[in-house]
Parts: structure tokens; sequence; C-alpha cells
């Protein structure tokens, strides 16, 4: 893939990551009754898979290819901790100052010393919070692959390796009747993305191109217009993780933008790129934007146009004053 397949590459997976963070908000403002509520309840969930896939696939693109050592390593988790931390602190903060003031009616409110403790150390959050720390501790379960994935040669052997915490999850479940601490079922989504990493080299990726428009098309409709209360009155929906069908259409569609195939040059819309670009803000700051908006302008559609407003405006003032200024400051004290 050259220079310039791969730039337009970048800028539509950033478009791509506008949509998902946008599937939250819609979600969780049908949620709330702001608009119909088949957009919610399970539809947002759609989002974070994608948001997962992406991460797990930019981690890969980003360093599986360098040399596995002290210093790759080292600036890995700098860039890692630079990116999220920043904000997801200041999205704490928030939370507890939302929940000292509105204790009965902040949704998930933080008010306890031990989930102050638990979200801080990236242990466990709760709310749209909770992704955070899952996906912290893929970042470390990433190093190990990073430094088995460099011994060894055989891709087969790879791609067990890389499923191996998603089997240690479903195996623990089986066996204890509980669910794991130390790897999620979520590991499965992140896995994915790596798992896209190395199909794109394979050579028979290069000839997804090929394939009709309307393939292309119908497989991402399908994904985006998937909404999980519509497929489960008409009783085929297996919950909002795991359901098999929502899973191949979400890798089908992320194989698809990534091969930057031509019908989804959607994607790389300035707007939408936009999105992509302020998506994590989005993602953490915008539920004390709905809860006001509810208390103060009541749940309609003309509120949620209001909230989706600011929500826009709060996260693009957050990138461009806090996470970019704190994360540099971050990258330059530990260079």
């Amino acid at each position: 893939m050259n220079l310039t397949t791969k730039s337009n590459q970048k800028v539509q997976l950033t478009g791509f990551r506008g949509v998902a963070a946008v599937m939250v908000l819609v979600s969780h403002a049908a949620n709330d009754e702001f608009i119909p509520k088949y957009l919610g309840v399970g539809y947002g969930q759609i989002g974070v898979i994608l948001f997962f896939i992406l991460s797990g696939y930019l981690m890969s693109m980003l360093y599986l290819d360098k040399e596995f050592n002290l210093i790759n390593v080292k600036k890995y988790l700098i860039a890692r901790i630079a990116r999220i931390i920043p904000l997801f602190y200041l999205a704490i903060c928030i939370f507890i100052i939302c929940s000292h003031f509105y204790p009965e009616i902040f949704t998930y409110p933080i008010t306890n010393k031990s989930l102050i403790i638990s979200s801080f150390s990236c242990f466990a959050a709760t709310n749209i919070l909770w992704t955070i720390p899952i996906e912290m501790r893929y970042y470390l379960f990433f190093i190990f692959f990073w430094l088995i994935g460099s011994k060894i040669n055989s891709l087969p052997l790879k791609v067990l390796i890389l499923f191996s915490p998603f089997l240690y999850f479903i195996l623990f479940s089986i066996y204890t009747n509980s669910l794991s601490r130390l790897f999620s079922g979520y590991s499965l989504f992140f896995a994915l993305g790596t798992l896209a990493f190395y199909m794109e080299k394979l050579i028979w990726f290069e000839k997804l191109k090929q394939m009709k428009p309307w393939t292309v098309i119908l497989v991402c409709l399908l994904t985006f217009l998937n909404f999980p209360i519509l497929r489960w009155k008409l009783g085929f929906y297996w919950g909002p993780w795991f359901d098999i069908i929502t899973m191949i259409l979400c890798f089908s569609t992320f194989i698809l933008v990534l091969v930057n195939h031509k019908s989804l040059s959607i994607f790389n819309n300035s707007k939408l790129v936009f999105l992509g670009e302020i998506s994590f803000g989005l993602y953490l700051l915008h539920f004390p934007i709905l809860f006001f908006s509810k208390i103060l302008l009541g749940a309609n559609i003309l509120t949620f146009f209001v909230f989706l407003s600011f929500s826009i405006i709060i996260a693009e003032i957050s990138r461009r004053y806090w996470e970019l200024p704190i994360s540099n400051l971050i990258k330059k004290a530990t260079s």
C-alpha cells in the first residue's frame, strides 16, 4: 500500500470513528426518549464495538511492525497514557461533581470512595467511563502479544495467542460460573482489529476493492441500520455484545473501510472526519450534557439537536485546550 493510499485510509478511518461516536450519542439520547426508542437499547454498543475494533487495528498498525525493545515499549505506553488519561481523569472529575450535586437523579453516580479509587486507578468505572479500564487492560496484554509475536512467524499461532484472552474468558465463565476480572469478553473486539491488520497484509486483501459497490453499501447499511430493539421484536437478537450477526456486520464493515473502497468515500467527508477527530471527547463528555439538557429543556427532538451541538462544541474545546496540550506536555516531560 503506497503512502497516498495509506493517507486516504487514515482519513477514512477517522470519518468512520466519527460515525461510531455519533451512534453512541444517538443511542443514549434515544434511551432518554429524546428521539425514537428504536435508536437506543443496544444501538450504542454497536458504536463501541466499532471503536474497540478500530483501537485494536491502530495499535497493531502503529507498533507490531516495529522492533520489540524497551525504547519502543516506552514510546507505546507514553503515547497511550498521554492519549487516554488526561480526558479520562477530567471526565471522572465531572462525573464526581455531577454526582455530588445531583446524587439521586444523576444516572450511575460516582459517590463512594471505592468507586472513585477504582476509576482513577483504571481498575473499573461506571457509566460510559467503563470502557477505559477495559481498554487499558488490553493495552497491557498487547505488550505481551507484541513480544511473543516478534518471536514467532506462524500466523495461525499468532492468531491463537491473539484470541487467547477471549478463550480464557469463555472457559473461566463456563467452569466458575462467574466473570473473569483478568480478561473480559470485550478483548474479542480488540483482537478482531489486530486480525484485520494481519489480513491487510495478505495478497487477496486488495482484491476486495473489486467488490460491487452495491454489495459494499448494503453491508454498511445493514451495520448502521442494525437496530437491536427491532431485531429483538422479530425474535433474532442474541444480546448487545456477542450477537453473531452484529459481530459479523461490524467486522465486515471495518474491513471494507480498511480496504478504502471507493463506494465508501462518504467517510472522507470533512464533517465526519472532524467528528472523528473529536470523537474521544464526544464519547466521554456527552453524558453530563445529555443529563442537563433533559433537566433544563426536557426530552424532545429539539433538545436532542441542542444536546448534539453542545456536545460537539465541548468536545472540540476539550481537544484543543485540554487533550492536545496535556498530551504534548506528558510526551515532552517523558522524552
